[in-house]
């Protein structure tokens, strides 16, 4: 059973569809709310953008936590890098954002694939499975990180 490759590409679906369910059933995406944050007073008030954080480090001497304007420390190329989901309303703006990082997460593991070229008939399977699993990958989809679109 264990050198099937049906039963590894049936584990490796099974943990896809879990990332996939588990990132859209997600209600926050804190790291994406806070870049949007980031790039909307960019795009509104630039010469105010680090007001809200300078003012909550100041009240509790340390960084907010992630999601609100409060949070956001980031350079001003964040902030830009995010304008245009800053465009879109939030909540569409943070699932915009999550939907081009997995496309360039997946779009890196197929380069990674092709690369790699393996030849045994366990490999891809396997490969698949190991990406699917990969906590990291599932972490900056749900967190809505900026991952995959900095490399």
């Amino acid at each position: 059973m264990f050198m099937w490759p049906a039963f590894y590409w049936a584990l490796a679906a099974v943990f896809w569809i879990r990332l996939v369910v588990l990132t859209a059933v997600t209600p926050r995406r804190p790291d994406t709310e806070g870049m949007w944050e980031g790039a909307h007073a960019y795009l509104t008030d630039p010469a105010h953008m680090y007001d809200a954080a300078a003012a909550y480090l100041a009240r509790t001497h340390v960084i907010a936590p992630p999601g609100t304007l409060d949070a956001f420390v980031s350079p001003p190329p964040v902030a830009i890098l995010a304008i245009p989901i800053a465009l879109l309303p939030k909540q569409i703006g943070v699932q915009v954002w999550t939907a081009i990082d997995g496309a360039a997460i997946l779009a890196s593991l197929v380069l990674l694939f092709v690369l790699l070229a393996p030849r045994h008939r366990l490999a891809t399977p396997v490969f698949w499975l190991i990406a699917a699993y990969f906590p990291p990958l599932f972490a900056d989809l749900a967190a809505g990180q900026r991952g995959a679109l900095r490399r």
